[in-house]
């Protein structure tokens, strides 16, 4: 009988998760973002819905810089449901206001990466006027 508390996506070559203890797939060691965002962080999370939770990052970062976490394990955006699709629009555009509001940056920048862990998740990192030129846009990246 297939697992359905399972929600990792099936793919092509992944078949339906058939285990009865907690799924790999969404909450398994290998994934440190699973496991994070299982516990709400102290002072709960900044924004959530269905499909999102906007929180902390997992490490101590910059200041400022939030993560919008899929609540769901899927390795990239091929991976996600049409639905988390439809939400990330407006989620990142709700969380992009919230720091805005707060912070008052000259701009928010939104990045996706998921080198080190292969999980769907946006880092926000706001920059203020204090950054020099050099260092902004694609420089930031680069130098």
């Amino acid at each position: 009988m297939p697992n359905l508390a399972c929600e990792h996506e099936e793919t092509a070559t992944s078949a339906p998760c058939f285990s009865e203890d907690a799924c790999r797939h969404t909450l398994g060691p290998e994934c440190a973002i699973c496991s994070f965002i299982g516990t709400p962080p102290p002072g709960g999370w900044y924004l959530e819905n269905e499909f999102w939770r906007l929180g902390p990052f997992l490490a101590p970062g910059p200041p400022g810089v939030v993560l919008v976490y899929l609540r769901r394990h899927a390795t990239g955006l091929s991976a996600m449901r049409p639905e988390e699709l439809e939400a990330l629009g407006p989620t990142l555009a709700a969380s992009v206001r919230a720091i805005e509001r707060v912070l008052q940056p000259e701009r928010v920048y939104t990045v996706m990466f998921g080198e080190q862990i292969q999980r769907v998740h946006f880092v926000l990192m706001p920059r203020g006027s204090e950054v020099p030129v050099e260092h902004r846009s694609a420089a930031l990246v680069l130098n």
